[in-house]
C-alpha cells in the first residue's frame, strides 16, 4: 500500500495503525479527525507526504516510534 485516506467523519487515528508499513508513501487525513494515536505511522520509512486537516488537536508521540 503506497497511499491511505482516512475518511471524513473518523474521530481519531488509532494508534499503531499503520506501524511498519514500509512501503507507504503518502497519508491523507480528510476533516473531522482531532487526533493522531502514538506510533500510528512509526517505522513507515517511505512515508513523504501527510496532509493533516484544520480539526487535528493532539499528536501522541508525532505519530512516529522515532520521533523524540
Amino acid at each position: 500500500m503506497k497511499k491511505i485516506v482516512f475518511p471524513k467523519g473518523l474521530s481519531e487515528i488509532s494508534r499503531y495503525i499503520c506501524l511498519g508499513c514500509l512501503s507507504l508513501e503518502e497519508v491523507v487525513i480528510e476533516n473531522g479527525a482531532s487526533s493522531i494515536g502514538y506510533c500510528s505511522f512509526g517505522n513507515c520509512i517511505s512515508l513523504s507526504k501527510v496532509y493533516l486537516p484544520l480539526s487535528i488537536k493532539s499528536i501522541y508521540g508525532l505519530g512516529s516510534d522515532n520521533d523524540s
